[in-house]
C-alpha cells in the first residue's frame, strides 16, 4: 500500500493512520483546523481507533513523537467505520464485516 503525506489529505477521503501500536480510521473533515504549532500538524476527522473509541468531527494529529504514517483506507476498513457512525459506538472488525459486500469487477 502506497504512504500519504500529512500534507496531502484531502477532505472527505479514509484514511488509516499507524503510530506504533495505535491507530485510527477516519474521514477527513477539515484537512488544517489551524491548531498547529512547532511540534503538531491538526485536521479534524470523524474516526475510530485503536482504544475504541468513535469521535465525530475532532481534532486528530498528524504526527506524534513516533512518526505516523497514513495510507487510503480499504473497503473493508471503510465498512467499519461506517457500521462504527451508524451505531454510535465501537463495535469489532469482525462484526462489521458480517455486513459487508465486496465489490467484485
Amino acid at each position: 500500500m502506497e504512504y500519504v503525506k500529512k500534507e496531502e489529505l484531502i477532505k472527505g477521503e479514509v484514511y488509516r493512520v499507524e503510530d506504533g501500536n495505535f491507530w485510527m480510521i477516519g474521514i477527513v473533515t477539515l484537512p488544517n483546523n489551524g491548531g498547529n504549532d512547532g511540534s503538531s500538524k491538526r485536521g479534524n476527522a470523524t474516526y475510530i481507533n485503536s482504544v475504541k473509541e468513535v469521535k465525530v468531527d475532532q481534532s486528530w494529529a498528524y504526527q506524534s513523537n513516533y512518526g505516523r504514517t497514513y495510507k487510503l483506507a480499504t473497503n473493508e476498513e471503510k465498512h467499519w467505520l461506517n457500521c462504527c457512525i451508524t451505531a454510535n459506538k465501537f463495535i469489532t472488525f469482525e462484526e462489521a464485516m458480517k455486513t459487508f459486500i465486496p465489490e467484485y469487477v
